[in-house]
């Protein structure tokens, strides 16, 4: 178990690794294991109440696992607009012609 001074806590390195590695198991990408690690800290930094129960460790991962999951939602969602866009609009392709 981690503890940690709420001044260190955004700063430490031994944290910030372990929320990369639990990142890493939903993500694929740094870019967004690294953007899950900062949100996880801002929260825990602006509501530090979350992480006063029994074990830390379990809040902070409950906290990785939700960013990753809104970081996967986010990604799927801009790939299926990117995919939506290169389409044609229905009604254009029920009135082509077939050749």
């Amino acid at each position: 178990m981690i503890l940690l001074k709420p001044a260190k806590f955004p700063k430490d390195p031994t944290l910030r690794a372990m929320l990369r590695n639990w990142a890493r198991r939903f993500l694929v990408s740094e870019t967004a294991v690294n953007r899950v690690v900062e949100r996880t800290i801002n929260v825990a930094c602006d509501d530090p109440e979350i992480l006063s129960g029994a074990n830390m460790n379990d809040a902070l991962f409950a906290l990785v696992h939700r960013h990753a999951l809104d970081e996967l939602h986010s990604t799927m969602a801009r790939h299926s607009e990117t995919e939506m866009s290169i389409l044609p609009p229905l009604g254009d392709i029920q009135h082509q012609a077939f050749r």
